[in-house]
């Protein structure tokens, strides 16, 4: 008999217990006891009273499986555990903490083991971390809570002088890695309206846009995300093929900045009334318009990503 796939056994509203210990490495009766005694986990159940335990749970076996290996006893394990995922969805179904709102002290936690594994430049123990904690929380949380602010301070420490470019290089490149396949594993609906998203010409910096594109797909749209750099041909290109609804162009300095809106311009009185509706956002957009720049067919989106993908499901 074949042995179910971890995805078949997920698609079906969780994993049995025994695979389960398979994927934590954990004794079945193991994760028993911890669920009686220490309430960890809390799985679900199937219509005929079996466990299933979904990815979350998983991640905090792993966890507090990981946590007993650094010398706590099982109790303390387990509720260290729930107390680094207590902010999140993992007692039920509750919705996001607000993304401008400070991250909670667990989150704060997340972030910092996040930060640890860059600066050591451990991207085993990085894309580990990112695993467990984006199995906790839900994505949007994921990136205001725990992703922007381990970036942000490994970019302060890179300006400071205390720490070189290569942790911030190397978490960029293990979170890219995460987002873009949360993008490609999103269901594309035929009748879905349709994106462009991508940096502008010359940006390199592209997280924020790549987080853009996600939720804009996990909103229901079909997203083609082109990647940082994007050239203007490139750009054209896309609009003529994909024909979408809406282009969103990212950039972080003030020059990238001003090529996207030349280049949006650009594209805009090559294709008259066929251009589709343009949009720009991130801190290169923050400085004041110079005289005589025209900023009006196009769609500020501002820097906060909530508020961006918020703008652009009302006017979109």
């Amino acid at each position: 008999m074949t042995t179910p796939s971890p995805d078949e056994y997920d698609a079906a509203g969780g994993y049995p217990i025994g695979m389960a210990a398979t994927l934590t490495g954990l004794p079945v009766d193991v994760i028993r006891v911890w669920e009686r005694r220490y309430g960890l986990p809390r799985p679900a159940r199937s219509a005929g009273g079996h466990r299933l335990y979904r990815p979350r749970d998983v991640a905090l076996l792993r966890r507090a499986s990981a946590l007993r290996a650094q010398g706590l006893t099982a109790a303390s394990a387990c509720a260290q555990a729930l107390a680094e995922a207590a902010p999140s969805t993992v007692a039920g179904d509750e919705e996001p903490a607000d993304p401008g709102a400070p991250a909670p002290p667990g989150m704060a936690r997340l972030s910092a083991r996040l930060y640890d594994a860059a600066v050591a430049l451990d991207a085993a123990t990085a894309r580990s971390v990112l695993t467990e904690t984006g199995a906790l929380l839900a994505v949007e949380t994921l990136w205001s809570a725990v992703l922007a602010p381990a970036l942000d301070r490994l970019g302060t420490d890179w300006a400071r002088g205390v720490i070189t470019p290569a942790p911030e290089h190397l978490l960029s490149n293990v979170i890219r890695g995460r987002l873009s396949a949360l993008l490609e594993a999103l269901p594309r609906r035929p009748d879905a309206p349709s994106a462009v998203v991508g940096g502008a010409p010359g940006e390199r910096h592209e997280l924020a846009g790549l987080m853009l594109a996600l939720l804009l797909g996990r909103a229901g749209w079909a997203v083609t995300y082109l990647g940082a750099d994007t050239p203007p041909e490139a750009w054209e290109e896309a609009v003529s093929l994909v024909r979408p609804r809406v282009v969103v162009v990212s950039a972080t300095l003030p020059e990238h900045a001003a090529s996207a809106l030349t280049m949006m311009r650009w594209i805009v009185d090559r294709l008259g009334r066929q251009a589709p509706l343009f949009a720009y956002g991130g801190p290169g957009f923050a400085r004041t318009p110079t005289p005589g720049e025209d900023t009006s067919p196009f769609i500020a989106l501002g820097n906060d990503l909530d508020g961006a993908i918020q703008r652009l499901l009302a006017v979109a």
